[in-house]
């Protein structure tokens, strides 16, 4: 036989460190002890032993007080042994590769592998017929399921709840602790399924007596004080929100009534004429001259006087209008044909163009020459030398006054 693990090995579950571990079967001072491969200590007492060859290899499992219990090879399928520190129950099943259920003889996992199952399925009846007392888990529990003729296939876990009964079979909820490195069973292997029961713990022994007070250590010297922290960043200002939109204008009041017009009053009737008085008497003669009488009808004209002196002469007119063009006079005669004149240079000769002034071999006498640099002239050539200075500036379309200044 093959032990499953590999000397002391451990796996950490959320509820206890459960430990499975292979060795060699011995007996000292009349109990059963397991040597631990690759290790001079002893483990033991194991329970569930008893019924095991000495010298056999075995496979154990320690509970939470750390007392070991066989799980391999199986002592019987209805029950096992030990007391005290717990109880380990194997039987015979039958592997399923369903992961719903299980039928008569037979136990499976909810999942298609070791690590992520979470439900044990375990047929009340093991593969021989028999009845087992395995239906009644508990929270705390270890259950191992090995395959029988494969040491290298197996799965260990840690019951979490009671099992729920489903007639024939039942569903344990589990944790997993610790799987062998063979492969999955097939369908109808041959399995030992191994439960380690955990006894009652015993009544608690009497509290020993309380050791003296140890003296008081002194005080240590305060650390010193840490520096300040640099101040926080100020958060920036928040934004503004936005204004509410202005309400709505309310409709204009309808205008009241115009009142009733008064009604006119009577026109009253014409008084009666009053009686003509009297003619007064004659005045008396005014002292007041009376208003200036018409002007009479103009006197007949008189004669001509002398002449007087000249006087000054006045300021000269404005010119008067331009009289009209008088007619063309006859043309005149022809005149004689004078003599010809002496040849000139050719025109290519008299006008030469280059950048920068002109040299002596540039265009003939009498040409003019044009620095297209800057647009000055210089000529006319002269017993074959040219002017030192320029006799005048082309001017350019927009020149300014600066460039003109400047000679440019």
């Amino acid at each position: 036989m093959t032990p499953a693990l590999d000397q002391l090995t451990g796996q950490t579950s959320t509820r206890e460190t459960t430990y499975v571990l292979e060795g060699t079967l011995t007996e000292r001072r009349g109990d059963r002890w397991a040597v631990v491969d690759g290790s001079q200590a002893l483990l033991g007492p194991v329970r569930g032993a008893a019924d095991v060859t000495l010298g056999d290899r075995i496979c154990v499992v320690q509970s939470q007080d750390g007392t070991p219990f066989l799980v391999y090879p199986q002592t019987g399928g209805g029950g096992g042994g030990g007391g005290g520190g717990g109880t380990v129950v194997t039987g015979d099943w039958n592997w399923t590769t369903s992961t719903s259920s299980a039928a008569n003889g037979r136990v499976g996992i909810n999942a298609s592998s070791w690590t992520a199952a979470t439900m044990v399925n375990l047929a009340k009846q093991t593969a021989g017929g028999s009845e087992t007392n395995l239906a009644n888990f508990q929270a705390g529990q270890t259950l191992a399921i090995k395959q029988q003729d494969d040491p290298d296939i197996w799965g260990s876990y840690t019951v979490t709840a009671p099992a729920t009964d489903h007639g024939t079979y039942v569903t344990v909820p589990v944790e997993f602790n610790q799987a062998g490195p063979g492969a999955m069973p097939a369908n109808n292997r041959q399995m030992s399924v191994s439960v380690l029961i955990p006894g009652q713990p015993g009544p608690p022994g009497p509290t020993g007596p309380a050791g003296p007070a140890g003296p008081t250590g002194a005080t240590g010297p305060a650390g010193p004080t840490g520096p300040t922290g640099p101040a926080g960043v100020k958060g920036d200002t928040g934004a503004t929100g936005a204004q509410g939109v202005p309400g709505a204008t309310g409709p204009q009041g309808d205008a009241g009534p115009a009142g009733p017009q008064g009604i006119p009053g009577a026109t009253g009737s014409p008084g009666p004429t009053g009686p003509t008085g009297p003619a007064g008497p004659p005045g008396a003669d005014s002292t007041v001259p009376g208003p200036t009488g018409p002007t009479g009808p103009a006197g007949p004209k008189g004669d001509t006087g002398a002449t007087g002196a000249t006087g000054a002469q006045g300021p000269q007119g404005n010119p008067g209008p331009t009289g009209a063009t008088g007619a063309t006079g006859p043309q005149g005669p022809v005149g004689a044909t004078g003599p010809q004149g002496p040849t000139g240079p050719s025109g290519a000769s008299t006008f030469a163009a280059g950048t920068g002034p002109p040299t002596g071999a540039t265009g003939v006498d009498g040409a003019m020459y044009l620095d297209v640099s800057n647009g000055r002239f210089y000529g006319p050539k002269a017993a074959g030398a040219w002017p030192a200075t320029p006799v005048g500036i082309l001017v350019r379309d927009a020149t300014t006054y600066a460039q003109l200044a400047a000679g440019n």
